[in-house]
C-alpha cells in the first residue's frame, strides 16, 4: 500500500468512524438534539440503518490499521471493545463496547447500570488513536519502513555468514557489501541528500553522511575500511579476502544498519 493510499484509509477510517458514532448515538435516545442535527441525525440513521454491524466492519479495519502503523498502542484500542482483561466482576469502569452490544447490565443495590455510554465513549477513543496516527502517519510510515529494511537486510546478513562458513569468502563479503550500500543509498534518501553521479559508491555515501554531520568519523572510518573489504571481494584482479576481513565486513554491516539513520 503506497503512503497516500495509506492516509486515505486513513481519512476514511476517521469519517466513517464519526458517523457511527452519531448514528449510534442517536440510536440510543438518551440525549437531546436542536432541530439542526435532529435533522441531520435522522439523515445519517438511514445511511447507517445498523450502527452496531457497521461499527464491526469498521473495527475490523481499524484494528488492521493500529496493529500495523501503532502496534504500542493496540492493547489500549482494543481494550476499549473488550473491556479491562483480568477483572473478577464486571463494572462500568471495566466494561467495554462489546458488554453494551450484549445488552448486558448489573445492578448496584436497587440501581441498574447499562453500558450504553461505553459505546460513544469507547468508540471517540479509537478515533482519537487512528487520529493520532494521522497526525503522526510520516513519521510513522517511516519507522514502519525501517523496520521492513532492516529485517530484509538481517536476513541478507545471515546469508553472509553462512556463505562465509562454506568458505564462499569473495561472495559473503560481497553480500555484506550490498547490504552496506543498499543501507547508506536509503539512509541518503531519507535525508534528501542528492547526488550528480549516477551510480554513487559506498565511498560517495559515505562522505556524503559524514559532510552532511549524519555519521562520525569513528562510523566514516569503520564505513571506508568496509568498502575497501568489498571491494577485494567484488573485484576479481584484487587480492582475496582474508576470513578475519569477512568477519570484520559482516559485523560492520550489522553495526551499520543498526547505528546510521
Amino acid at each position: 500500500m503506497t503512503d497516500n493510499k495509506v492516509k486515505a484509509e486513513l481519512d476514511q477510517l476517521i469519517s466513517m468512524g464519526r458517523k457511527i458514532l452519531y448514528a449510534g448515538v442517536y440510536k440510543i435516545g438518551d440525549q437531546e438534539f436542536d432541530e439542526e442535527t435532529e435533522k441531520y441525525l435522522k439523515k445519517l440513521s438511514k445511511e447507517i440503518p445498523d450502527y452496531r454491524k457497521s461499527y464491526h466492519v469498521w473495527y475490523a479495519r481499524a484494528f488492521r490499521c493500529v496493529r500495523s502503523l501503532l502496534p504500542e498502542r493496540l492493547d489500549e484500542f482494543e481494550e476499549f471493545y473488550k473491556g479491562k482483561k483480568n477483572t473478577r466482576k464486571l463494572e462500568y469502569f471495566s466494561a467495554g463496547i462489546t458488554h453494551f452490544f450484549q445488552d448486558i447490565v448489573s445492578f448496584r443495590g436497587l440501581d441498574r447500570q447499562d453500558y450504553s455510554g461505553k459505546f460513544a465513549s469507547g468508540l471517540q477513543q479509537q478515533i482519537n488513536i487512528i487520529e493520532a496516527i494521522k497526525d503522526n502517519i510520516d513519521e510513522v510510515l517511516f519507522k514502519l519502513e525501517s523496520e521492513i529494511h532492516y529485517g530484509i537486510f538481517k536476513s541478507e546478513i545471515d546469508v553472509a555468514s553462512e556463505l562465509k562458513k562454506h568458505r564462499q569468502l569473495r561472495a559473503a563479503g560481497a553480500v555484506a557489501g550490498v547490504v552496506i550500500e543498499e543501507h547508506l543509498k536509503l539512509t541518503c534518501s531519507k535525508n534528501n541528500i542528492k547526488f550528480r553521479k549516477k551510480n554513487p559508491s559506498i565511498s560517495d555515501y559515505n562522505e556524503a553522511l559524514k559532510k552532511e554531520n549524519i555519521i562520525d568519523i569513528v562510523m566514516w572510518r569503520l564505513i571506508t575500511r568496509s568498502g575497501d573489504i568489498r571491494n577485494y571481494c567484488v573485484h576479481s584482479k584484487e587480492r582475496d579476502p582474508t576470513a578475519d576481513e569477512i568477519d570484520d565486513i559482516i559485523r560492520s554491516a550489522e553495526k551499520i544498519i543498526a547505528e546510521v539513520s
